[in-house]
């Protein structure tokens, strides 16, 4: 139920991290020179003009799913608490893939707000 709330809070937040992740894709990294080709990306991206460019996204790969109860939160939250515990607390693995822009905006503001959320 918290975790719901939160992720209310947080989604615009992640929104806009995954478009800046997606500039730093497209133009680079920002910086003070770099401002003016940025802009003009981000306003081309807001217009959906770049829906169609493909970029490299790292898409984290998700483990088996098991045979668990999720409509109970809590065997879910025991259940992703032994998963982090077998993989010893490492980086999820994740894949790289080739996507147009208009689903990895999609991929990138979840991966976005997940990182968010582990920090609540």
């Amino acid at each position: 139920l918290a975790k719901k709330k939160y992720t209310d809070q947080l989604r615009e937040n992640a929104d806009k991290m995954a478009e800046e992740r997606i500039l730093d894709i497209l133009a680079g990294p920002s910086s003070e020179t770099a401002t003016r080709g940025r802009e003009s990306f981000r306003d081309m991206l807001r217009q959906g003009l770049l829906d169609d460019q493909e970029i490299d996204v790292d898409v984290p790969t998700k483990p088996a799913q098991s045979d668990i109860d999720n409509s109970n939160p809590q065997i879910v939250a025991m259940s992703d608490f032994m998963q982090r515990l077998q993989s010893g607390g490492k980086k999820a693995q994740s894949e790289r893939k080739k996507l147009p822009i208009s689903e990895a905006k999609s991929i990138i503001a979840e991966i976005e707000l997940e990182r968010l959320l582990e920090n609540v």
